[in-house]
């Protein structure tokens, strides 16, 4: 597989102090046609920052950069943020000294902390802050003077942000965009990187398990795995493994799934953390772990599912807010299955109140599937 470069026109070209601000036009808004600021935009965010920020330098730097961000939303990314950050990334923005690795270093936090905020609020507060930033590494890579060293750091960074807002669009449902995305970063083949592309594989191969079509979803499996063993990364064979257990199982039907998971986990448990890969950060025994109940609901075995998911809740991180979601609702079907149905519309019950602070379109998408479900007893008091 060789990967082209992508072609597309720079999103941010040639303005000397920085790209031109651009807000997101929806969750399913291609940046490449975002709207400039609006009047109104601009007075909601300067009317926010004006009732919390009594500083009026620093509030005029955080209305520079939540522009700059994607608007409001970026707020909470930059409230945290010292002031030292500020000035270095307004510094970074306009152009006014040259690419370094103290601007990289704060990039790659702020990619962190979107993660992090993806988690427990969701990707329509993330979503256009993810997507402005992105344009702002597309544009340093196309214009900014860069060693090699530093390049090649950008463009991680760069493939770092086209994972996050594919994610993000296919937590909207918005597969197009998050094919799109995810194929850009399979096209930052300057990285020759097996892993990096073995991983936006499975996340393609996920992504077409969701939409039922097992064929896309198998033949992305087979290029993930093979782009894995080139990697020569055990954790990286581990989330490989780790998607293919959740295809076998859920589109195939087929018990071998539930041996790439056990190989899964023994990758993920006896392997040191890879520094060079962040985007593994989560693979760890205790999220592996946590598919056995998706392969044992879709291998109808569902007083097994039941078991792991008892099992598997009592330990849950309680900042996981949509896997939390997620699990109940596999959990739920499993009860159905057992015909437990007082249990499963408690458990779906449960599962919607993750939406009063998250914006996961597809757990909603699964909440209505699963009260589906439900429909042969819905006139049952």
């Amino acid at each position: 597989m060789n990967p082209q470069p992508p072609t597309a026109p720079g999103l941010f070209p040639g303005s000397p102090v920085g790209p031109p601000v651009r807000f997101a036009g929806g969750p399913f808004a291609d940046t490449s046609g975002l709207p400039l600021a609006g009047a109104a935009d601009c007075t909601g965010l300067l009317r926010a920052l004006t009732a919390e920020e009594a500083d009026i330098k620093r509030r005029d730097l955080l209305f520079e950069l939540a522009l700059l961000l994607g608007g409001a939303p970026a707020l909470p990314l930059l409230r945290h943020l010292p002031q030292g950050d500020h000035d270095r990334l307004a510094t970074l923005a306009r152009r006014q000294n040259a690419v370094d690795n103290s601007a990289l270093d704060l990039l790659e936090r702020l990619t962190a902390r979107l993660w992090a905020l993806d988690e427990e609020l969701g990707p329509a507060k993330v979503l256009p802050v993810a997507e402005a930033k992105r344009a702002l590494v597309d544009d340093l890579l196309r214009h900014a003077t860069l060693t090699p060293a530093l390049r090649t750091r950008l463009l991680r960074l760069y493939w770092s942000l086209s994972h996050l807002t594919g994610w993000s669009r296919f937590d909207l449902l918005d597969y197009e965009g998050a094919t799109r995305r995810y194929t850009e970063g399979l096209a930052a083949h300057e990285l020759r990187n097996p892993a990096l592309l073995a991983h936006l594989h499975g996340l393609l191969a996920d992504m077409a398990l969701h939409q039922k079509k097992p064929t896309i979803a198998m033949d992305h499996i087979f290029a993930a795995e093979g782009w894995a063993r080139r990697s020569g990364d055990p954790l990286q064979r581990a989330a490989t493994l780790n998607v293919a257990a959740r295809v076998l199982c859920g589109a195939n039907r087929d018990e071998s799934g539930l041996r790439a998971l056990d190989r899964a986990m023994e990758l993920a448990r006896s392997q040191p953390r890879n520094a060079d890969l962040p985007h593994l950060s989560w693979c760890n025994p205790v999220h592996v772990d946590r598919h056995i109940v998706f392969c044992m609901v879709g291998l109808n075995r569902p007083d097994r599912a039941i078991t792991e998911a008892d099992r598997i809740m009592a330990n849950l991180d309680p900042a996981w807010n949509r896997e939390r979601g997620v699990l109940q609702l596999e959990y739920a079907t499993a009860l159905i299955k057992k015909r437990e149905i007082p249990a499963a519309t408690a458990m779906i019950g449960e599962a919607a109140q993750v939406l009063a602070v998250h914006t996961s379109t597809r757990l909603a998408h699964f909440i209505r599937q699963a009260r589906t479900q439900l429909h042969p007893w819905q006139d049952n008091k």
